[in-house]
C-alpha cells in the first residue's frame, strides 16, 4: 500500500504541470478573445457615431475610447486612427 501511495504522488507531480498550463493557456486565451470583442465594439461604436457626426473627429476619438474603458481596457494603451 505504501509503494502505490508514492506512485500516486510521482504520477501527480509529472501530470500537475501539465495541468497548470493547460488552465493558463486557457484563461489567456480567454482574456484576448474578449480584449478582440472589445475592440470591435470600439471600432463599431465610433464608426456608428461617425456616420451621423462625419466632421467631429475628438468625438470620434472620445466614442471609441470610452467604449474601450466601458469594456475594462485601458484607453491610455490604444490610439485611435482616421481615414476618409
Amino acid at each position: 500500500m505504501r509503494r502505490q501511495q508514492g506512485q500516486n504522488v510521482a504520477e501527480l507531480a509529472l501530470v500537475l504541470p501539465l495541468l497548470l498550463i493547460i488552465i493558463g493557456l486557457t484563461l489567456d486565451m480567454g482574456r484576448g478573445l474578449q480584449a478582440y470583442i472589445v475592440l470591435n465594439n470600439a471600432a463599431r461604436e465610433a464608426a456608428r457615431y461617425a456616420s451621423t457626426h462625419p466632421t467631429n473627429t475628438s468625438g470620434i476619438t472620445n466614442v471609441a475610447l470610452a467604449e474601450l474603458q466601458r469594456g475594462g481596457l485601458t484607453p491610455g494603451n490604444a490610439t485611435v486612427n482616421k481615414t476618409g
